[in-house]
C-alpha cells in the first residue's frame, strides 16, 4: 500500500518533496537497504518493486514450511516422514529427474548450448547439474482452456533461486508490479542467453531455469517497445518482440506432449539483416498475458562458473 501511494504521489504530484520523503522513509523502515535514496524516479521504483516481488516469493516459500511445524509427533507413529519428503510434498508438484545422456536430457542440453551465444557469456559459463520433468498439481486443468491453441513452443524462463519454490508450487504468476518493455505479462525467450540474464543465483552460484510449454496461437509481432500492454491485441493470442537475432528454423525439433505438437527451437541464432535497423530488440521475447496460458514442463538446476578473459 505504501509503495502504491508512493508511486501515485510521484506520478501525480512530484513537487511534494515532503510527502515523497515520508513515503521513502516508511518504505525503508519496512525493507531496510544499504542505500536509501529518495524514490523519485521510475527506474528506482522498478528496482524496488523487483525486491518486493522476490520477498513475496520468499514469503510463499515460508508458508510452505508451516505444515512441517504442525506435523504429527505422536508416539504411536513408528516411522515419521523425513523432513525432505515433507518439504517435497508441500510443493504439490511431481519432480522426476532426467537421466544424463537420455534423449530428452541431450535435447535440452543442445537447446541451451546452441542458444547461449558467446557475447552473453564473457565472464561466466554454465553447467547443467540436474534436469527435472515437473508436473504441478492442478496445472493440467488450468491449462486445458487453451487446448484449442496451436503454435506451441518450449521456451525458457529465467528467475531467482528465491522464487523457484513459489513458481513450482503456484505456477508462473503476473505479479502486481509486473511490467517491462512489452507490458504486464509473462515473459519467455527462445534463447537460453536471454533468460540467463534474468537469473539470480544463490551464494554458491547455483541457479534455476524453467522450460515452459507456451501455446502462442496467433502472434502479434512487434519491433518497438510497448510497455502499456496488458493483453494481446484483438485478434491475437500472444505478442512476440521480434529480435534481430533469429534462430535457424532448420534446427527446430518437434516433440509431442499430451497429443500436442510442441516446437523446440534449437537452431543457432544469427543476425537477420532486414531486422538490424527495424527492431529495437536484440533477442526475441514471447509474451502471454494470462497466467493459464503456459505450463511448466522442465526445471534445470545450473552451476554458474567464473571464467578468465580467454574463455
Amino acid at each position: 500500500a505504501e509503495r502504491k501511494g508512493l508511486k501515485e504521489d510521484i506520478v501525480m504530484s512530484s513537487s511534494e518533496k515532503a510527502r515523497i520523503k515520508m513515503l521513502s522513509t516508511k518504505y525503508y523502515n519496512l525493507i531496510p537497504t544499504v542505500d536509501t535514496p529518495l524514490i523519485t524516479r521510475p527506474e528506482i521504483i522498478y528496482e524496488h518493486a523487483k525486491v518486493v516481488d522476490i520477498l513475496s516469493d520468499i514469503a510463499i516459500g515460508q508458508e510452505l514450511q508451516k505444515p512441517l511445524a504442525k506435523s504429527p509427533s505422536s508416539s504411536k507413529s513408528k516411522l515419521l516422514p523425513h523432513p525432505c519428503d515433507m518439504k517435497y510434498d508441500s510443493l504439490k508438484c511431481s519432480m522426476e529427474p532426467l537421466k544424463p545422456g537420455s534423449q530428452m536430457w541431450n535435447l535440452i542440453q543442445e537447446y541451451a548450448e546452441n542458444t547461449s551465444f558467446r557475447e552473453h557469456f564473457s565472464k561466466t559459463y554454465f553447467e547443467i547439474l540436474q534436469i527435472f520433468k515437473i508436473d504441478r498439481e492442478g496445472s493440467e486443468a488450468r491449462f486445458a482452456c487453451h487446448n484449442g491453441l496451436s503454435n506451441r513452443k518450449l521456451l525458457w524462463h529465467g528467475t531467482s533461486v528465491a522464487a523457484a519454490a513459489a513458481i513450482v508450487s503456484k505456477g508462473l504468476r503476473i505479479m502486481p508490479n509486473a511490467g517491462g518493455r512489452v507490458g504486464k505479462g509473462l515473459y519467455f525467450a527462445s534463447t537460453f542467453a536471454k533468460s540467463y540474464s534474468y537469473l539470480y543465483p544463490s551464494v554458491n552460484k547455483e541457479a534455476v531455469m524453467f522450460l515452459v510449454e507456451v501455446p502462442l496461437g496467433v502472434e502479434k509481432r512487434i519491433h518497438r517497445d510497448s510497455p502499456k500492454l496488458t493483453k494481446a491485441p484483438k485478434g491475437f493470442d500472444s505478442v512476440v518482440a521480434q529480435g534481430r537475432m533469429q534462430g535457424d528454423p532448420k534446427g527446430d525439433v518437434e516433440m509431442v506432449i499430451e497429443s500436442n505438437i510442441v516446437v523446440v527451437p534449437t537452431g543457432k541464432p544469427t543476425e537477420v539483416r532486414k531486422l538490424m535497423s527495424k527492431s529495437w530488440f536484440y533477442d526475441s521475447e514471447y509474451l502471454v498475458y494470462r497466467e493459464s496460458q503456459c505450463r511448466l514442463r522442465y526445471m534445470l538446476k545450473l552451476k554458474m562458473h567464473e571464467v578468465d578473459d580467454e574463455y
